[in-house]
């Protein structure tokens, strides 16, 4: 995998380098999706340069330390909580950071480290009160040149998630947006951070920013009947363990950042997520599953040891590229759309997964959704539901899938499921009656008008019978 920070992406300029290039000159935001899915934007340089395309950043003006300090949000605390954890991994990014940034009112432009000062100690300081770190003891030695970047980087990061929530409080702050956030500010910095952060936050993870975390726990559900499509032997170990997907509930929400330590690794998910559906990441958590087959048939039909095991991201950067064309296949072959007709089950219409290529083309030829209907969505409904028909959504029903008739899933996404046989082989059976009929016709040479009508109220009867048949 290409270094996230080598410029030159590995040494020479490559073919897919060249394609981003144009595609980035050109503003072609279509090529921009499809080579970002393909291959990802290989540096950090080529992506401070499309993830703005792809979110539509353009100018952004970050408020005012005035406007900022009028901000108020009830997360603040939580907040505050999160970024003071940050910064564990990745932080030999933070130098590129604070290049990106301006100096500060109180540096002189000869203080070492771009604009660092003797009043470097005060960039991040908490208010006092629950959340806030301890103050330092008088005899403890000053801070290095590492703590010191971190204190700057979450600064940066509090003012990001502040910024977010207080300027659109319909979308309510988790944990875990706070991993992507840092992905976004060691990428962009943060100006452009910021902006993506909202332009993602209104898009793309919406459906994890309501008043609860249930509605994207219900589409993490998807994860068991593309499983059981794929592999029988994994979908009934999860059944007898009566194991529920919530073990990839921060790799969904977190898109990985919290879960990975590999920075190249995570930008190359960014990269894909950012030019997919935002239901990706659960298509990617099912490609993980599904690709240690043979470690889970190893383990004990156990709750306990089974959970551990996927709970885990295999740490293997090398694998994400697998992990990505095994999602991008899933996807393909099991659309949401083709999913429900599996299940029965219905995903809300104002969910960011069915409505992303409304609400945010990939087209500059179109506007996204204004934020105003977003919040009218979001106040709409839950993210998945049981059919009309079904006794409820318990947890009991969870692996008690109820496919919609065939007549409503066939189509270009149609995927046989368990109890179609019948249907098929009466449709079979059927096609092959219209066309002997048929053959019977040309071979008599027409056989007149009253042969015609006659082969014509034959072949609507048996039309007839087979739509009768299919929805009893």
């Amino acid at each position: 995998m290409t270094s996230a920070n080598d410029p030159a992406g590995g040494g020479g300029t490559s073919v897919a380098e060249v394609e981003i290039r144009e595609a980035i000159e050109r503003q072609d935001l279509p090529k921009l999706r499809s080579l970002g899915a393909k291959h990802g934007f290989l540096t950090k340089p080529l992506r401070q340069r499309a993830w703005p395309i792809l979110l539509r950043c353009t100018e952004y003006k970050l408020p005012t330390d005035k406007e900022y300090a009028a901000m108020a949000t009830t997360y603040e605390h939580q907040i505050r909580l999160d970024v003071n954890r940050s910064f564990v991994h990745f932080t030999d990014q933070l130098e590129d950071l604070v290049a990106m940034q301006p100096p500060l009112p109180h540096s002189s432009p000869s203080s070492p480290g771009g604009g660092f000062g003797a009043e470097e100690d005060d960039l991040f300081v908490p208010p006092a009160g629950a959340g806030a770190p301890p103050p330092p003891r008088p005899d403890a030695p000053p801070p290095s040149r590492r703590d010191l970047l971190k204190l700057r980087g979450k600064a940066m990061l509090q003012r990001m998630l502040v910024r977010l929530v207080s300027r659109y409080p319909f979308l309510h702050y988790y944990q875990g947006l706070h991993d992507i956030c840092t992905i976004l500010l060691l990428v962009l910095g943060e100006r452009m951070g910021t902006c993506a952060a909202e332009v993602l936050a209104l898009y793309y993870l919406r459906d994890a920013m309501h008043k609860s975390l249930e509605p994207v726990m219900q589409q993490m559900r998807v994860v068991l009947p593309l499983i059981k499509m794929e592999s029988k032997p994994i979908y009934t170990l999860l059944e007898e363990c009566e194991l529920h997907p919530y073990f990839c509930l921060s790799w969904v929400i977190g898109w990985f950042s919290h879960d990975l330590t590999s920075f190249d690794a995570v930008c190359r998910l960014f990269d894909f997520f950012l030019c997919s559906n935002p239901v990706m990441p659960v298509y990617l958590s099912a490609a993980i599953v599904l690709r240690q087959h043979d470690d889970l048939m190893d383990l004990d039909r156990d709750f306990a040891l089974v959970h551990s095991f996927l709970s885990k991201v295999p740490r293997d950067p090398d694998a994400v590229d697998g992990w990505i064309h095994d999602a991008a296949r899933l996807y393909y072959r099991y659309p949401l759309d083709t999913v429900a007709g599996m299940t029965g089950w219905r995903f809300d219409p104002g969910c960011a997964a069915v409505r992303f290529d409304r609400d945010f083309p990939g087209t500059f030829k179109r506007l996204p959704l204004a934020p105003s209907e977003i919040e009218d969505l979001m106040h709409s409904g839950a993210a998945l539901q049981p059919a009309a028909t079904g006794t409820g959504d318990g947890d009991d029903g969870i692996y008690a899938f109820k496919p919609l008739p065939i007549t409503k899933r066939m189509g270009r996404a149609y995927v046989p499921v368990e109890g179609d046989a019948p249907a098929l082989i009466l449709i079979t059976a059927v096609a092959i009656g219209v066309l002997s009929m048929s053959i019977g016709i040309l071979q008599r040479g027409g056989g007149g008008a009253a042969d015609a009508a006659a082969a014509a109220q034959g072949i609507d009867v048996l039309g007839r019978v087979l739509v009768l048949l299919l929805r009893s």
